[in-house]
């Protein structure tokens, strides 16, 4: 993992401009999350159906755990809750989209009616929101949908999009940003 210090302007002069870590036991990272209050990383391994946790120490990371880990299946898409820890999620295999809780013990299906392929979750948790890609049926336009955390008011924002990934809420929840490739 390498960071880039791009915050110079505003008073954070003292982080280095570089920094390299190293992930132990991981073999393909394909998604991660970093929770900066207390400098928690979230780590998907590609190669094993589980997200792992590492809290960043000066210049390694030291693992603190296994959050979710899935029994024959693996993860599409994930995000964290910078304010309760839980983690949205959705899997290959399990219709919907899922919330853990940081320990781990409670895991709910948040969203499931109408939801095929969900590859990206965008939340913001101070406005209660999250976002995400739903691609209903192969063949089909993915949609863009976003509801309240607690998965009510579900709504289309966009259904044009081939692939949507990506997604970012920006402004307190109001405005929502995506590639399309």
């Amino acid at each position: 993992i390498y960071l880039q210090n791009r915050h110079s302007n505003v008073g954070l002069k003292n982080w280095p401009e570089h920094r390299h870590f190293d992930l132990p036991n991981m073999n393909k990272t394909t998604m991660l999350d970093l929770v900066l209050r207390d400098l928690t990383l979230y780590i998907s391994d590609g190669g094993h159906p589980v997200v792992e946790l590492f809290k960043m120490k000066d210049t390694a990371l030291v693992p603190r755990g296994k959050l979710l880990q899935l029994h024959k299946d693996s993860l599409r898409a994930f995000s964290v809750d910078w304010i309760t820890l839980n983690v949205y999620w959705s899997s290959e295999k399990l219709p919907g989209l899922q919330v853990t809780s940081l320990d781990g013990a409670h895991t709910s299906v948040l969203i499931q009616d109408g939801v095929g392929a969900i590859e990206s979750i965008a939340l913001d948790p101070p406005s209660g929101r999250l976002c995400f890609t739903n691609k209903v049926q192969e063949g089909q336009m993915t949609h863009v949908e976003c509801a309240y955390m607690n998965g009510q008011n579900r709504t289309v924002v966009w259904s044009n999009s081939v692939r949507p990934t990506s997604l970012i809420l920006t402004d307190e929840g109001n405005k929502l940003y995506w590639a399309d490739t």
